[in-house]
């Protein structure tokens, strides 16, 4: 759906691949390996910046090729036969508020559109979803705004332990 609609996805996607591969590979120049590693969110504190840069060795590496390629060969049709109600599980999903920069502003918009929506679609599996758009924060959502991170991840904690009191609590009654 993505790349019929985005033709700058498919050339994204083959850019990504061949970049993984490249800094997945045991046998990487020392110049290649430099060129895998991200600079650290503008923003961290030095210690946890260097700790950021420190863990963007080999392993991460092999594990971002793994997920770059099991998202681009995954059929749509297995994901959607595997989809199924979460019930009133808490649930937030965040979604990036900054369109692409990697494309013409028309495509970043529809890619924008058409990836809230399946967010939409992931937050309706639980009763207790919600999509949340995170203004000024890109792909990276993590780095880009962690305090909205911890918050939901804390939110969703909340909920949780409040729905597990609220079992226990009737299972004594």
């Amino acid at each position: 759906v993505l790349e019929a609609a985005v033709p700058a996805i498919a050339r994204t996607d083959k850019q990504a691949v061949s970049y993984v591969t490249r800094c997945a590979d045991p046998n990487r120049t020392a110049e290649v390996a430099k060129s895998c590693v991200r600079p650290a969110p503008a923003g961290f504190p030095p210690d946890l910046a260097a700790r950021f840069v420190a863990n963007q060795g080999l392993d991460s590496s092999r594990t971002f090729q793994s997920e770059v390629l099991s998202f681009l060969n995954t059929d749509s049709q297995q994901l959607i036969a595997e989809r199924r109600s979460l019930g009133a599980m808490p649930l937030i999903v965040l979604t990036r508020g900054e369109l692409s920069t990697n494309m013409t502003a028309e495509e970043a918009a529809t890619e924008w559109r058409i990836w809230n929506g399946m967010h939409e679609e992931v937050a309706t599996l639980s009763t207790d979803g919600s999509n949340r758009v995170v203004k000024g924060a890109n792909h990276y959502i993590h780095q880009d705004k962690p305090d909205v991170v911890v918050d939901a991840i804390a939110e969703v904690l909340a909920k949780a332990r409040s729905a597990r009191r609220g079992e226990i609590g009737r299972a004594h009654v």
